[in-house]
């Protein structure tokens, strides 16, 4: 979408070049402090209250970004695009940690390939998704591709929630009831 977001700032290759490395950087700039939290938290922090917010959070920040009234200026568009890289960057660490520790031993590698090939599966068909949603509607409607993240999202979310290994949350009751 680069070239379409770039045409309606008025950007050239460098500046939206500068902006996608902003951007960037936000992603890994909670990394190291999520993986703090996920090792001294553990499976606490991923089931609790303060990941399903963080969560939400930084997918309404996504579904924002489509909203033109609000994400009309580069500057707001900008701000949204890091503020969700800084909820996903949080979230990455975390999710791989909660993974390895719900998962036995002698499965950790398929659940920890499972979980690491979501990226690149999101990343074509969101590619993929894009280029129908601007062939289908034009140039104008790239923030349409941000309010359908949403659509994906939220059954991601549901799903997940309702397939956590009967482990993880045997051990999250033990260890919120141990911590009071």
């Amino acid at each position: 979408m680069g070239p379409v977001i770039s045409k309606e700032f008025s950007l050239s290759p460098e500046q939206w070049g500068n902006i996608v490395a902003l951007i960037m950087v936000a992603l890994a700039v909670l990394d190291i402090p999520g993986s703090i939290w996920s090792d001294r938290y553990g499976v606490w922090l991923e089931t609790s209250a303060l990941s399903g917010t963080a969560g939400a959070g930084y997918t309404a920040l996504s579904f924002i970004s489509g909203i033109k009234a609000i994400s009309h200026g580069l500057t707001a568009f900008v701000l949204l695009r890091v503020g969700v890289n800084l909820g996903a960057g949080w979230g990455e660490p975390v999710g791989v940690s909660n993974t390895a520790e719900w998962w036995p031993k002698e499965k950790r590698g398929f659940a920890l390939g499972v979980h690491h090939t979501g990226y690149p599966i999101g990343a074509l068909l969101s590619g993929v998704v894009a280029s129908l949603v601007l062939a289908t509607f034009g140039e104008g409607s790239w923030r349409y591709c941000f309010l359908l993240a949403l659509l994906v999202a939220i059954p991601l979310m549901i799903f997940w929630q309702n397939i956590l290994p009967p482990t993880a949350s045997t051990r999250f009751i033990s260890i919120s009831t141990a911590r009071g």
